[in-house]
């Protein structure tokens, strides 16, 4: 397994993400996170990968969500 997600499913997710972090609707600082983390078995899929911001990421951590 690779922690590597796709340019297609990462230009996927910011289209529909709208370029903003799902928490709060920041703009800056953006990271492409696993909502089930990858060190829980967590895909590198569309539909396990969400943008967020990097104190939203920080503060989500290795949680499911």
């Amino acid at each position: 397994r690779t922690r590597h997600i796709s340019q297609k499913v990462k230009d996927d997710v910011w289209n529909r993400d709208g370029g903003e972090c799902t928490q709060c609707r920041g703009v800056e600082n953006l990271e492409f996170d696993h909502i089930i983390p990858f060190s829980e078995g967590g895909a590198n899929t569309y539909r396990n990968i969400q943008l967020l911001c990097e104190p939203c990421n920080r503060s989500k951590s290795n949680k499911i969500g």
